[in-house]
């Protein structure tokens, strides 16, 4: 029968049609009415055999009279769909349609209705209705649009709570922890923008303002306006940036690298003179086997080299650049040199030449970023060493635990870059590498929104940690939705 209705509309002109619909619809089987109606809610005509679905016995048939009603965009409509997002009574899966459906075509007819629904004491009915109103764009309260609303922060603790209660991470949760985090942030940042860090205050302000901006806000919020006036005030003249509060001084192809981010993040053409000096700052400071240290003279190392090259990357990007300078000609054999004949890749060739798991991981950023083809031999061998070491526990192979936020960081920049959606361990076991990750991100994130780690700040932890949760999307929803 299932087979017989994906025709059924070859018989549309005849009119045995409507008949034949309305049986299906209401009196066949949960499966039979379900697909019927999908047929039904692409015609306008068949509104009533719609409306009356609504009164279905099965779930899922309402569910699927929800959608229907959901996409004919007609004022009549507007009267089932508040019904049945204020029936508490209804299955949470149509009404979560419902709202979903206001949102979409009935917004600024039925705010009131929806902003009721705010206050409703289930989870998914008001993040629903926080979604339908626009909330994040919308809502001004709070330093930054809409993320520290009151309705907000509401959605959140609840999201953590049927976090606790359920053990299972669906995408409402990643989207809270990113929102809980943001506002940790937000929260250690002082009066003149910095974010409070005792060793990288303004490396940690450059990661906050990227975090945010790659969470949908902008200039206009005040907060990050702060923040970009205190990384600026912080560049020289020769395009670096540096800052005598750092207790590593040294590390100004850091600071530099993660200006240029910032700025390109903006997406505001007038700091393109800026992004370009300091493009020309970090070529000037390349040594001779093509790699990059601290600053100018230092010796090379793996880590430098990919945080200066995501800086290229975004600054070439931003000016519309190709990456066929020698710059990067030569950062590509210096990276090719690099890696060992096991795959892997160490720190340097004068410390640490031994692979491991955060410098494999940066390695393979790196050979992504030069545009070594996801096929060849260089890249398979640092996934083939990936995948032979795949651990969550720890920095694999590492000579301390010192960098595991990095190598958790550096991992998922290096698998989601690949185009990477699961990786077998030496066992053979697929693991899919990104709900793993994110679910161990999540379920370890204290209530106000930082992580607990044991060599790293707390606000750097959080920035390593939103750039992880921000890299995918979970594909499941608490409602099964997609």
């Amino acid at each position: 029968v299932l087979a017989a209705i994906k025709g059924i509309e070859k018989i549309r002109e005849q009119e045995q049609f409507l008949p034949l619909l309305n049986s299906l619809a209401l009196r066949g089987t949960p499966n039979v009415r379900a697909a019927a109606l999908k047929i039904a809610g692409q015609h306008e005509e068949y509104l009533d055999t719609v409306l009356k679905a609504l009164s279905d016995s099965d779930k899922y048939v309402v569910k699927e009279a929800v959608k229907c009603l959901g996409v004919f965009n007609l004022e009549p409509v507007r009267e089932a769909l508040i019904k049945i997002a204020g029936d508490e009574k209804a299955d949470v899966a149509a009404r979560w349609h419902a709202i979903k459906a206001l949102g979409e075509n009935y917004r600024k007819n039925s705010a009131s209705e929806l902003k009721n629904l705010l206050e409703n004491n289930n989870f998914w009915i008001r993040s629903a209705a926080a979604a339908a109103l626009g909330i994040k764009t919308e809502e001004k309260e709070g330093s930054v649009a809409g993320l520290n609303s009151a309705s907000a922060v509401k959605l959140d603790e609840l999201a953590l709570k049927l976090l606790e209660d359920s053990g299972k991470v669906y995408e409402e949760n990643r989207q809270a922890a990113i929102r809980r985090a943001l506002r940790y942030l937000l929260s250690e940042q002082a009066p003149d923008g910095h974010i409070k860090s005792k060793y990288f205050p303004l490396g940690a302000t450059q990661l906050a303002v990227i975090c945010l901006l790659s969470n949908g806000y902008d200039e206009g919020d005040s907060s990050i306006k702060k923040a970009l006036n205190y990384i600026l005030e912080h560049r020289n003249k020769d395009g670096s940036y540096f800052s005598e509060y750092e207790t590593e001084k040294e590390k100004t192809s850091y600071l530099t690298a993660y200006a240029i981010r910032a700025l390109a993040a903006t997406k505001n053409e007038k700091y393109s003179g800026s992004i370009r000096e300091s493009l020309e700052f970090l070529s000037s400071i390349q040594d001779k086997e093509g790699g990059f240290g601290y600053f100018k003279g230092n010796r090379n190392d793996l880590s430098a080299t990919e945080t200066v090259l995501s800086g290229l990357a975004a600054g070439y990007n931003f000016l519309g650049k190709r990456k066929i300078d020698e710059t990067w000609l030569r950062v590509s054999e210096y990276i090719k040199a690099q890696q060992n004949t096991d795959g892997g890749f160490g720190y340097s060739a004068e410390s640490a030449r031994s692979s491991y798991g955060s410098m494999t991981t940066s390695g393979l950023v790196c050979q992504l970023l030069v545009g070594k083809d996801k096929d060849s031999g260089e890249v398979k061998g640092a996934l083939n060493w990936i995948g032979g070491n795949y651990t969550l526990a720890e920095n694999p192979k590492a000579p301390s635990d010192k960098h595991f936020p990095f190598y958790l960081k550096s991992l998922a920049e290096a698998l989601h870059s690949a185009g990477i959606s699961s990786i077998k361990d030496e066992k053979g076991l697929e693991h899919y590498w990104f709900r793993e990750l994110a679910e161990k991100l999540i379920k370890s994130q204290r209530p106000d929104g930082g992580w607990d780690e044991k060599w790293y700040e707390p606000v750097l932890a959080a920035e390593f940690y939103i750039l992880i949760l921000q890299t995918e999307e979970l594909k499941e929803s608490g409602l099964g939705i997609n």
